[in-house]
């Protein structure tokens, strides 16, 4: 009998799978990525059909060792509705780490055909992520030599920005630009419809969004009237959405290492951030659905405006935002004081060959989905 053995994660497996997601990620601010009180809740979020795996350990009471999800959502590629698999909440206890867990996953997906020959799916790695890191340039040096490990092919790079709800990140917008900007009410359901089936095609990988649902898990708490729009005269020319996610999910400080611990009070004086005491969620949301006709850099500095002023005198600490490197948006974020980025790598996963999108078009893909 196998030592590791693989089934669908259940309803069961929530609290084991919820203190393995907890286990803190090590570093000059120790982080604990928490999905409580429904580890499932938060699949549902991150993809619109689920299918979650452990690793349990049999010689030890059935330990949970680690966790895979490759679910799917329904994106536009080359301009049309597909349904792709998404990589991600890959976990091993740190006990196992040096184990033959990681490579009995990979066989697992390739045996039972969780990823088909021909099909990849998208993940996402960021910089501080060394180990996966390192296990992608080892799985890539092998695969030369075996047709048994995941090719890892990157489709480009993504950044995160994380924008302080200051004051001083408010820009001046180009008196050229003539546009209002306001909340989505609940007559504007068709016309955000439409602008996003007109736009969310032009890039690669966009979700196909229905407006019209949001009262479904897949846009838990998700809500129109968090959407905000912006007009040139009566026309939609661009949108984007605020999402508070802590429900079920949550970033926690978990401490801190020195010098920071001792300096983090004067910190708090003179940094941009607020660096909170250590036991304490992060209080953020994330900007989703960003659609900008032309990709005007302007119209969606003006909407961030908007969301900056609302938020102000508001309880949340900052706001995150994702966008392929390459897109123009980027340059809203120029006169932004109060900012800090991470990059990340872009993977399409795959096992043998498959007939890959060509990547010379900008990619987008929800950071509150990652």
């Amino acid at each position: 009998m196998s030592r590791y053995l693989f089934s669908q994660a259940s309803s069961a497996d929530n609290e084991a799978i919820l203190e393995l997601i907890a286990i803190p990620m090590p570093g000059l601010i120790t982080l604990a990525m928490e999905r409580a009180p429904d580890y499932f809740l938060g699949a549902r979020v991150q993809n619109q059909e689920i299918d979650i795996y452990c690793c349990k350990d049999s010689r030890a009471n059935d330990r949970l060792a680690g966790l895979f999800s490759v679910g799917k959502r329904k994106v536009y590629l080359d301009g049309r509705r597909q349904w792709i698999p998404y990589f991600s909440d890959l976990r091993i206890h740190p006990d196992y780490q040096h184990t033959l867990v990681l490579m009995r996953m990979i066989q697992f997906v390739q045996k039972e055909r969780i990823l088909g020959a021909g099909e990849y799916a998208q993940t996402v790695v960021f910089s501080d992520n060394a180990i996966m890191q390192r296990l992608i340039e080892k799985s890539q040096q092998q695969q030369k030599r075996s047709l048994n490990l995941p090719s890892y092919h990157q489709f480009g790079e993504y950044i995160t920005h994380t924008v302080a709800i200051k004051r001083k990140n408010l820009a001046a917008i180009s008196p050229q630009i003539d546009q209002t900007v306001r909340k989505a009410r609940a007559e504007d359901v068709s016309i955000i419809q439409d602008f996003h089936d007109q736009l969310a095609p032009q890039k690669q990988f966009y979700p196909q969004y229905a407006f019209d649902q949001l009262d479904t898990v897949y846009y838990s708490h998700l809500r129109l009237e968090d959407i905000y729009l912006a007009f040139r005269q009566e026309t939609l020319i661009g949108m984007l959405g605020v999402w508070d996610q802590k429900q079920f999910k949550q970033t926690v400080v978990v401490d801190y290492q020195q010098p920071l611990k001792a300096l983090r009070p004067l910190a708090n004086v003179f940094a941009p951030f607020h660096l909170p005491k250590a036991g304490t969620p992060l209080n953020y949301f994330s900007l989703h659905s960003i659609l900008i006709q032309k990709n005007q850099p302007e119209v969606f500095r003006s909407l961030m405006n908007a969301v900056l002023k609302d938020y102000e005198q508001r309880e949340y600490a900052y706001f995150l935002c994702g966008l392929d490197t390459r897109d123009p948006l980027n340059q809203a974020f120029d006169h932004m004081k109060a900012r800090r980025t991470i990059l990340g790598k872009h993977f399409l996963v795959s096992f043998g060959r498959c007939q890959l999108p060509v990547p010379d078009s900008v990619f987008y893909l929800e950071v509150g989905r990652i």
